[in-house]
């Protein structure tokens, strides 16, 4: 471990990443003590402007996390390194879905959740999978000897073995496919797939660029000209309608008959 003073560049480093990583992360990263960046970074706080000193967004959303009561929970339930990748899945998702309802919460939690098991699952397969590798040397080596060389009660039990360890590696990948359909629906239900995600950008993007349109004064004059053309227009429909027409059978009527029409059919007819 380093040890004397901060260089130039260790204190830029310092500068350059308090926002984004723990003082632990930031000492290993340098091989300089905590003690010594969490002072350094201190000092630099104090005299750095306000927009330097805030959060980043996944600052931001790891507190977020810390700080709900099931944290507490997935502690006790998760290895140290899990909960690292609880914590990095948590933050990526929150990143994609900005609003949620502590229903969708719970949601994202047992999406993660699931995500952790299948991991174990993989682990325990390949475990299985490298029992299997094992014992088919083992029963090779027993093969390749001379008959009358062969241990028989050995080949048996090594079979027994063998077949046992292809059952557990055949179970552990119907409860991955299993794990796999089960997250699989908890993400449609959140809209984290990537169709999903298009469609409410596309929707989203829609209803902004309308909402654009309508802020620009000229959009708003050039609509208010077309509502009011329409309104002279149906206006002198109107009055064409309402005047005096002679049909076919020799009749003089008015086609558009209501009380503002037969004013209109008298000024017609006084003309």
């Amino acid at each position: 471990m380093r040890r004397g003073p901060l260089s130039k560049d260790e204190k830029a480093q310092i500068a350059s990443l308090c926002t984004t990583k723990t003082d632990e992360e930031i000492a290993a990263l340098l091989n300089r003590q905590v003690k010594q960046v969490a002072g350094y970074r201190d000092e630099y706080r104090a005299n750095a402007p306000e927009i330097i000193v805030q959060r980043s967004e996944a600052d931001e959303l790891r507190h977020e996390l810390h700080s709900q009561i099931d944290w507490v929970r997935f502690k006790s339930e998760f290895s140290p390194e899990e909960l690292k990748f609880f914590e990095s899945d948590y933050i990526n998702y929150r990143t994609m879905l900005k609003d949620i309802t502590q229903a969708e919460r719970k949601d994202l939690y047992r999406l993660i959740t699931l995500d952790i098991f299948m991991h174990r699952h993989n682990v325990d397969r390949m475990k299985a999978q490298g029992d299997v590798d094992r014992l088919e040397r083992l029963l090779k080596r027993e093969y390749d000897l001379p008959e009358e060389a062969q241990n028989i009660e050995r080949i048996q039990g090594l079979e027994i073995q063998l077949q046992a360890c292809r059952s557990a590696t055949n179970s552990k990948t119907k409860e991955y496919k299993d794990l796999l359909d089960k997250a699989q629906d908890i993400s449609k239900s959140l809209k984290t797939t990537r169709d999903q995600r298009i469609k409410n950008l596309e929707d989203r993007g829609k209803f902004i660029g309308l909402l654009k349109d309508l802020e620009l004064a000229e959009r708003r004059h050039g609509v208010g000209e077309i509502v009011g053309l329409m309104d002279l227009a149906v206006e002198k429909e109107k009055r064409r309608l309402a005047q005096p027409h002679k049909f076919g059978d020799g009749l003089v009527d008015m086609p558009f008959l209501t009380p503002e029409s037969i004013y209109y059919g008298h000024e017609g007819l006084e003309k």
